[in-house]
């Protein structure tokens, strides 16, 4: 059996710290980051889906689809893991936040082969780990879980950690810590 995957990319936080300004369409390195994400991303899924919940027109041409929360209220990281979940009609969906610009093309090709050697008996979700530190929105979750996943958003059980824990999700060990690089105001741009 083939195993189908799209990507996602999570966008539809209130991005406080940046001072309302949208993360994902900050512009570092002459693009906005969403553009690195996407790029990172494309090659190695069958479509690309943006969890945003406002700009979608801006973030539209860096994907084939814009999807809000179904969840309201800006319920954090798992209602935008839901809304992709949800939206996609592929097996698995290969995850990443939109505010880590130094991301590329590494972290989907490893990915994609943890989940290939574990064909026989996969995990219904893989995170990045890197030095025992864990990037709970960089993901490959089976779209199985949307439905799980939007009872647990329902009852305000909200902690990305807490949900990787309870599902058993396997960690995927990667040896560079800067893939996963994270920019939260405009002074943590990373020099060009």
């Amino acid at each position: 059996m083939t195993i189908s995957i799209d990507g996602g990319i999570l966008a539809g936080g209130l991005a406080r710290r940046m001072g309302g300004q949208n993360k994902g369409l900050a512009v570092y390195n002459s693009k906005p980051m969403i553009a690195s994400i996407a790029n990172a991303l494309a090659p190695h899924v069958r479509q690309l889906l943006i969890n945003c919940n406002r700009d979608s027109a801006a973030f539209s041409q860096f994907c084939d689809q814009t999807v809000p929360d179904g969840i309201k209220g800006f319920q954090g990281p798992l209602a935008g893991i839901h809304a992709l979940l949800t939206a996609s009609d592929a097996n698995y969906v290969l995850i990443s936040s939109c505010d880590t610009p130094l991301l590329d093309e590494r972290y989907a090709r490893v990915m994609l082969e943890a989940l290939n050697n574990a064909a026989l008996q996969p995990s219904l979700v893989y995170y990045a780990n890197c030095n025992g530190k864990t990037h709970p929105t960089h993901i490959l979750a089976s779209t199985t879980l949307s439905e799980s996943l939007g009872e647990r958003i329902e009852q305000k059980r909200l902690r990305a950690l807490e949900w990787l824990t309870d599902m058993a999700a396997v960690p995927v060990t990667f040896d560079d810590e800067t893939l996963f690089y994270n920019v939260n105001t405009l002074a943590d741009f990373p020099p060009l």
